[in-house]
C-alpha cells in the first residue's frame, strides 16, 4: 500500500464503515484495515485513503463529525491569539495539537462546529479583524514560519490565517500584526537585520528550489520580492555555508561560445551587472591552433540569460 496513508482509527468496525460510505459517496477510494485482535479486542480499525486524497478526505470526515478545521500553523502563539479573538466574539473553538513529526508545519489546528462556520468566515477573510493589519501574504508555510519567527523575536504579535481552495489546499497564507505595531513590523521585515541576500531569481519557483535545498540542510532561507526579483536571504552566520551548498548543487549550462576572449568577458561582465554568475571555459584546437571560449551559467538562470543575450544582440544591430 505504497500510495496509501492512514487517515483515522476507530474502536468499532461500524464507525469505520459509516465513514467509508461517506468518503466513497464523495468519490474517494477507502480501505479499512482491521488490526483488532479477535480474542482480546485490542488494537484499532484503521481507515486508509490515497495520499492525494488525504486533505480532502480529512475535511469531509471532520464536517461529518460536526466540526470544521478553519486554521492551522506550526507555532502556538498566532493560533492561540486567533482562537482568543473568536472566543471573545462568542464563537466556540477547539484546539488540537499534533505530536507526529509528519505534521511539523501544522502542529496546532483550530476547529469550530459546522453551525458556527458562517460566523467565522468574516474573521478568516479579514473583514472582522479590528485592530489587526495584514503585513504580508505568502504561499508557503515555511516562509510564513520564518517571517513570524522574526517578528515574534522582535516582540511583534502576529496572527496567521490560511486561505484554502475548494480542494482544501493552501492558496495563500496571510500574516497579520497588531495595527499599533504595523510600522515597526514593516521596518523589521524590510531591513532584515542579521540576514544577508545571497542570490536572486526572476521567477518565484526558481527561488523556491534553492530554498528547498537550503531547508534540507537546516538553513533558514527567506524569499523576498524586491523590484520584480526574488531575493534569497539567509542569516549572516550561515552566508558562507549557504553559498557553498548552492554552488555545489548548481548545474552549469552552456549558453554560448566565443572566439574572442574580449567578447566573452564583455558578455560575462554584462551578466554580472544583472547579478548572474557565469564561467568562461577555454577550449583549444591543436590542429587549427585557435581557441574558443564557452560560457556557462547556473541552469536556473538560463531563461533570463538568454533574454539578456538577445538584448545585447539587438543593441549591436
Amino acid at each position: 500500500m505504497k500510495d496509501w496513508v492512514k487517515l483515522k482509527a476507530y474502536e468499532r468496525l461500524y464507525q469505520a464503515e459509516i465513514r467509508k460510505q461517506v468518503l466513497e459517496q464523495n468519490e474517494i477510494e477507502v480501505v479499512i484495515i482491521n488490526e483488532k485482535d479477535s480474542l482480546f479486542l485490542l488494537g484499532e480499525i484503521d481507515l486508509y485513503v490515497k495520499k492525494d486524497d488525504k486533505l480532502r478526505a480529512g475535511a469531509i470526515l471532520d464536517e461529518f463529525d460536526g466540526i470544521v478545521k478553519i486554521n492551522s500553523f506550526f507555532m502556538a502563539k498566532p493560533v492561540l491569539r486567533f482562537q482568543r479573538l473568536l472566543t471573545d466574539n462568542g464563537i466556540q473553538t477547539y484546539l488540537r495539537q499534533k505530536e507526529d513529526s509528519q505534521y511539523i508545519l501544522d502542529n496546532y489546528e483550530l476547529y469550530v462546529t459546522t453551525d458556527d462556520l458562517e460566523k467565522v468566515i468574516p474573521f478568516l477573510n479579514g473583514e472582522k479583524l479590528a485592530g489587526w493589519s495584514k503585513i504580508d501574504s505568502v504561499m508557503r508555510t515555511r516562509q510564513t514560519r520564518f517571517r513570524v519567527e522574526i517578528l515574534e523575536e522582535n516582540n511583534i504579535d502576529t496572527l496567521v490565517i490560511k486561505k484554502r481552495n475548494t480542494d482544501y489546499h493552501v492558496e495563500e497564507i496571510n500574516i497579520y500584526v497588531n495595527t499599533k505595531q504595523l510600522t515597526a513590523a514593516n521596518r523589521i521585515l524590510t531591513l532584515l537585520n542579521g540576514w544577508l541576500s545571497i542570490d536572486n531569481y526572476t521567477k518565484l519557483h526558481l527561488a523556491e528550489i534553492r530554498e528547498d535545498l537550503l531547508g534540507k540542510n537546516n538553513i533558514r532561507a527567506l524569499i523576498k520580492n524586491e523590484d520584480n526579483k526574488y531575493y534569497l536571504y539567509v542569516e549572516a552566520h550561515n552566508e558562507e555555508i549557504a553559498i557553498d551548498i548552492i554552488n555545489k548543487h548548481k548545474q552549469w549550462t552552456k549558453i554560448g561560445s566565443y572566439t574572442s576572449l574580449i567578447q566573452g568577458n564583455y558578455v560575462k561582465n554584462q551578466l554580472a551587472v544583472e547579478e548572474i554568475d557565469s564561467v568562461l571555459v577555454a577550449k583549444e584546437d591543436p590542429i587549427l591552433a585557435i581557441a574558443s571560449y564557452d560560457l556557462y551559467v547556473d541552469g536556473l538562470k538560463t531563461e533570463r540569460t538568454l533574454e539578456i543575450l538577445t538584448e545585447l544582440e539587438n543593441l549591436e544591430e
